[in-house]
């Protein structure tokens, strides 16, 4: 399964938004609700993982009571701001407001598809990042094209 696209959404004032349904039947396809997992992304916005997602990555995490100190700081940071979250029947979903405050995500948001998990931008940060992408990729394209050039040419 692969996300992609993104979604304008808003979130309200008691923290739901209405995940779109394609979505939700990507996330719990064999599940007449949908539930899913969302937690701290490394960089800074919420993931969100289907609950069939969520077990792979997981499962072989097993290192326990043997763990050192960074391996201890990565499952606190890996489980500790992860939260369980189901859609109602409205297919709205209640954001933790631990993640919203954290990420500062606000309530114009962006549900972004990159690949196998989905990401909740807010609104002006996602489109700030992906002007930047454009500015570099063209910069980075202008650049390939340059010296892909036959010596001597203009």
């Amino acid at each position: 399964m692969s996300f992609f696209g993104e979604y304008e959404l808003l979130i309200d004032d008691k923290n739901r938004t209405s995940i779109p349904a394609e979505i939700r039947r990507q996330l719990s396809p064999n599940s007449d609700t949908c539930k899913f997992f969302i937690k701290l992304g490394t960089n800074g916005v919420p993931w969100i993982y289907s609950e069939a997602k969520w077990a792979e990555l997981t499962k072989d995490d097993s290192s326990g009571m043997e763990a050192g100190r960074s391996e201890l700081d990565r499952q606190r940071f890996h489980y500790g701001m992860t939260f369980p979250v189901e859609a109602d029947r409205q297919g709205r979903s209640v954001i933790p407001e631990r993640i919203l405050k954290k990420t500062k995500t606000g309530r114009e948001v962006v549900l972004v598809g990159v690949k196998d998990h989905l990401e909740l931008w807010n609104r002006s940060a996602w489109d700030a990042f992906t002007d930047g992408l454009l500015a570099r990729y063209a910069d980075d394209d202008g650049k390939s094209h340059q010296t892909q050039q036959p010596p001597g040419t203009v």
